[in-house]
């Protein structure tokens, strides 16, 4: 399967070959609806690992326009849209994904981060906070919240 070569391309970092494989996936026109968003995200990921952000953000697009629900790629989208600055908008995509998935801990932590930046802090700790007690403990969201004098108790 297309797919699959090229995400485990993806995953060795041959990332010429896997967008090869995953346009040959879009091509195909054999995949449900569901599975073609996750292609068009994975894609997406990898124009976004090679530096091509406005390739990325096309396919982060068409991976919602192809399911709205896609919560994966309302944050990736995000991402895309807080590195430009944009953090309202990037707030926007984070709390779309959230409506579909309230736990899912990336969506909480960028939030929490583009808030941040925005001077929501007491918003931003609860999102970061929420974050970690879902599992999401990667160091820039500790360092964030011991920025911010807001670290767990578990973790002082």
């Amino acid at each position: 399967e297309d797919w699959q070569a090229a995400y485990d391309a993806e995953m060795a970092g041959d990332l010429d070959i896997a967008i090869h494989h995953y346009s040959r996936a879009i091509r195909s026109g054999e995949l449900p609806q569901r599975e073609l968003a996750r292609v068009f995200r994975g894609r997406g990921n990898t124009h976004y690992a090679s530096g091509d952000m406005a390739e990325a953000l096309s396919d982060f697009e068409t991976a919602i326009r192809v399911d709205p629900t896609y919560a994966a790629a309302l944050v990736s989208r995000g991402v895309i849209r807080h590195e430009a600055g944009d953090y309202e908008a990037a707030i926007a995509d984070y709390d779309d994904a959230l409506t579909e998935d309230p736990d899912y801990a990336l969506a909480h932590a960028n939030r929490g981060n583009a808030l941040a930046a925005l001077g929501y802090i007491e918003d931003a700790i609860r999102d970061l906070r929420t974050a970690y007690a879902l599992g999401y403990r990667v160091p820039w969201l500790v360092e964030t919240l011991q920025g911010l004098d807001a670290v767990p108790e578990e973790i002082r």
